[in-house]
């Protein structure tokens, strides 16, 4: 077995450690771009509890929460062109995966000024402008890993950006996930279950990426009963916060694989939410994956005995789905992630265009 390992994130977990520890982003700079959206940030508590705390440390702080779901080219330039304005030497992710994600684009945009933002597709190793994470949902596990997805507008599709972008720091307080409305707490979790699954069935895996992955399942498996009540105890939230951060740091050593190339493209062309368009891909993936073994062990630890136990489980969290996609646009979608290199070479196997078209036929179909 041969391998690398990295995770250089100074992760903070627990409630109240942006208000007990805010002084380290002290040590990182002392002006700060605050990058969300318009009410995640706020309705967490997370906006309020930052600006003081920036202010008690002598932090100069300004917003952009131009950032909407799924954010593009236009948004990360715009906030990069705010960021140079303010002279900002710290850009802060505040809120879900997309303010996390586009935080990390403008730190590489304000970091160096004059490229141009499609420079980002081009595989380089750039310097950026620290970046601090701060969730208020629990599955990306951006706030762990160096990727960024951004909406390529034009391709109508979703990619990560061709450099690494390692937060420096990371607060992690399960207080600012309980603003989360049910149905964006189950989208988030099935894409956290999903980065777990994946990375352990990904052809990078090791057993230190397994380790994470193991544990977040264990962890996420008494809660997926639960996820749609209104009121989940302390506990829970920190097992699904936990979960989450595990699920990241199993990606950042081996990427997604198909479910995640799937559901790129249901997402940006028809609207589904990033984590139901990627577990809906997953029960074919799961059969069509040529561990069997290793699926069974993972369906275990999730209290599962077969594939048809996840798909029912995801079925449930996903909520009904209404997409009358012909047959002819499927095959076309099949055709295009075959093109995806990364994502097949994630997949430690062959795989046709016909099991890609399943993974969609599965994702669209509507329950009885």
């Amino acid at each position: 077995m041969r391998f690398t390992h990295s995770n250089p994130v100074e992760l903070l977990f627990g409630q109240g450690v942006l208000t007990d520890q805010a002084g380290r982003i002290r040590t990182l700079g002392s002006r700060a771009l605050i990058v969300t959206g318009r009410t995640s940030a706020r309705a967490s508590g997370i906006l309020n509890e930052l600006t003081e705390s920036l202010n008690n440390h002598a932090v100069q702080w300004e917003i952009f929460d131009g950032v909407e779901e799924n954010p593009g080219f236009d948004v990360v330039a715009r906030g990069a062109l705010y960021a140079g304005r303010f002279n900002a030497d710290i850009i802060i992710g505040a809120g879900g995966g997309s303010p996390m994600d586009a935080a990390k684009a403008i730190a590489v945009l304000a970091g160096n000024p004059g490229l141009a933002v499609e420079e980002l597709l081009f595989p380089q190793k750039r310097t950026h402008l620290p970046v601090v994470c701060i969730p208020s949902t629990a599955g990306t596990g951006s706030e762990v890993t160096p990727y960024a997805i951004l909406t390529l507008e034009g391709l109508q599709t979703k990619s990560s950006l061709k450099c690494s972008i390692w937060p420096a720091l990371s607060y992690v307080d399960t207080r600012y996930l309980h603003s989360m409305p049910p149905g964006v707490r189950c989208a988030t979790c099935l894409d956290g279950l999903l980065h777990l699954m994946e990375s352990a069935l990904s052809s990078r895996a090791s057993f230190l990426s397994d380790a994470y992955a193991e544990k977040g399942l264990e962890l996420v498996a008494p809660l997926l009963p639960v996820l749609r009540q209104n009121r989940l105890d302390e506990q829970q939230w920190e097992s699904l916060a936990a979960s989450s951060v595990l699920g990241g740091m199993s990606i950042a050593q081996t990427g997604t694989t198909l479910p995640h190339g799937a559901g790129y493209l249901l997402t940006v062309r028809h609207g589904l939410e990033h984590g139901r368009a990627t577990a809906l891909t997953a029960p074919v993936w799961l059969q069509i994956h040529p561990d069997q073994q290793k699926v069974g062990r993972l369906l275990a630890i999730l209290g599962m005995a077969a594939v048809e136990d996840f798909r029912e489980t995801v079925r449930e969290l996903a909520g009904p789905v209404r997409l009358e996609l012909p047959s002819e646009l499927l095959k076309s979608y099949a055709a295009e992630l075959m093109n995806n290199g990364q994502k097949l070479a994630n997949h430690p196997g062959p795989v046709t265009a016909g099991d890609l078209e399943a993974m969609y036929r599965e994702a669209t179909r509507e329950d009885p």
